[in-house]
Formats: structure tokens, C-alpha cells, sequence
């Protein structure tokens, strides 16, 4: 029989409830603070609440990731009935949570009699580039791999995993600190719609595009420039009316893959803006 693993990971993997449930998975939900009020993302509040409310007050919300000490309590339960705990992470280059989980994993064996392992992987991505490892990570425990293995295999396969997304606006990514200004002032004098996407971690400008439509052709010409595809998720937050017209291109460009659509959470949607559309994808993983 295989060990019991526990796979954790936060909510900016964007999940879907029933899926996480289904597959066993704990979600840690990061937190959205409107004032003194604080929210769990997914559980307090849906995105589409978020965008209501943030058109309804003119304010957009603080997030905060999961502290170690909410991480050592999470760690701490699945330690009790489980041989091993596998955690998959938001990319470290834009949270901390990595961090925190390290420090908890770290209290969890210092404190148990007879801890069992907890193996922590940094993604190096967000939202179903994220969700798209830890659904990986779910297959491989069932095909029976041991938790470093699984682990080792989760980080190996990390350059896979691509996200690639444009937004409505860059401002609010630049007043974050999650781009530099450069690009964000060449967007803005030209009206133009930047199309993004994670490298090491980390995000970069990928293109440029002068409209909307533009911008969706982008996504689906980098889907084709990819040799194999396993998997590919649309991720929007508030217009659905794009996702029909551009799931139908992907079928025809990469008729092989597995096609999801998932609507981005609260907490991510908080810093990338509304009109947000994107792709998460896995490459092709020979055996």
C-alpha cells in the first residue's frame, strides 16, 4: 500500500472547490482586508463579490499570505493521520508563503514525538499554472510514488507549466511591485493591452497588443508555439463572454489537450484588475 500523503497548497492555485474536495487537497486560503474587516479567499467571498464590492466602495483590498503559524496548524492536523505531507506553494519570487511554509514544516518536526515528513515545492507559478502542479501532484500520489519522488518529480517538471494572461491595465501591477515601470508607461501612452506571463517565478512582459482582440489572439498563438500539450485552462475573473469564442480556437489549435476554464479567485483578483483573461498550461510530460 502506498503512504498516506497529504497535499496541501494556497488558494491563488484557483481550484475549484468540489475538484480540491474530490482530490483530497487542503487549500489554505490567503486573506483579503478591507479596513479592519479581513476575508478568507474562496470561503468568504467570490470574486465576482470582490468586483461588486470594489465598484460599490472605489477600494481595492489588501491581501496577505498564510502566516507560519497558520501553516504549523494545518501541518500540525495532517501530521496526525498521515505518513508524509507534500506542500505546493505560490511561485516564492511573488509571496512569501514558501518561506512560511518552511518555518512550519521546520516547527511541525521539532515539536512532534514522531513527525512525518513534509516535503515543501515552490511552484515558481500562480493561479492554474499553480493548480495545474498540484493536480500533478495529486496524480502521482495515486500512482504510488513515495513522497520525496513525487516531490523531486513536482520540481523537475516545473518548466512545463506556463501562465501567460494579458490585463486590462498594467497600473495596478506596477503599483504593486510585481512589474517594472518601464512597460507600464509604454502601455499607457499607446493604449496598449499588456500580455504577460511567468519566468522563473517571476512576471515579465511577453507582448504588446494595440486591442482586446489582439491580445486573445496572443494567447492562442502561444499555445500553438508549443510542441504538446497535456493540459490547458482558461482563467478569467470578470468576462465570461470572452472565454466561449477563445475555448473554441484552443480545441482547434491543440486538439490533444484536456480543456478546463476557471474563473481567477478573490485574491488574486484583487491585484491583476478586472478583465483579466489567460492560459494556464502544462506541456507534454514523456512516460
Amino acid at each position: 500500500m502506498p503512504d498516506r500523503i497529504a497535499i496541501v497548497t494556497d488558494s491563488t492555485a484557483d481550484l475549484p472547490a468540489d475538484l480540491a474536495a474530490q482530490l483530497g487537497i487542503t487549500v489554505v486560503p490567503f486573506g483579503l482586508r478591507f479596513g479592519h474587516e479581513l476575508l478568507r479567499d474562496g470561503v468568504d467571498l467570490t470574486t465576482d463579490d470582490l468586483m461588486a464590492r470594489i465598484q460599490e466602495t472605489g477600494r481595492t483590498p489588501a491581501t496577505s499570505s498564510p502566516a507560519p503559524s497558520t501553516l504549523t496548524a494545518v501541518f500540525g492536523q495532517l501530521a496526525q493521520d498521515h505518513d508524509g505531507i507534500l506542500a505546493v506553494f505560490m511561485s516564492s519570487r511573488l509571496s512569501s508563503i514558501v518561506k512560511a511554509a518552511r518555518i512550519a514544516a521546520s516547527h511541525v518536526q521539532e515539536t512532534f514525538a514522531a513527525p512525518p515528513p513534509i516535503e515543501i515545492v515552490d511552484s515558481l507559478n500562480v493561479s492554474l499554472g499553480l493548480g495545474l502542479q498540484v493536480m500533478r501532484a495529486a496524480a502521482l500520489v495515486r500512482a504510488g510514488l513515495p513522497l520525496a519522488a513525487i516531490a523531486e518529480q513536482l520540481r523537475a517538471e516545473v518548466p512545463a507549466n506556463h501562465l501567460v494572461f494579458f490585463l486590462e491595465e498594467l497600473d495596478l501591477q506596477r503599483r504593486r511591485g510585481r512589474v517594472g515601470k518601464g512597460p507600464e508607461v509604454v502601455g499607457n501612452v499607446l493604449q496598449l493591452k499588456p500580455v504577460l506571463r511567468l519566468d522563473e517565478g517571476q512576471v515579465i512582459p511577453h507582448e504588446r497588443a494595440r486591442t482586446r482582440a489582439r491580445a486573445l489572439d496572443m494567447l492562442v498563438e502561444f499555445a500553438g508555439s508549443l510542441p504538446a500539450i497535456d493540459e490547458i485552462a482558461i482563467i478569467y475573473d470578470t468576462t465570461p463572454e470572452d472565454v466561449e469564442s477563445l475555448r473554441q480556437r484552443l480545441v482547434a489549435a491543440t486538439p490533444d489537450a484536456t480543456l478546463d476554464i476557471v474563473q481567477v479567485g478573490p485574491a488574486l483578483a484583487a491585484h491583476l484588475g478586472p478583465g483579466v483573461v489567460g492560459l494556464a498550461i502544462r506541456e507534454h510530460l514523456a512516460g
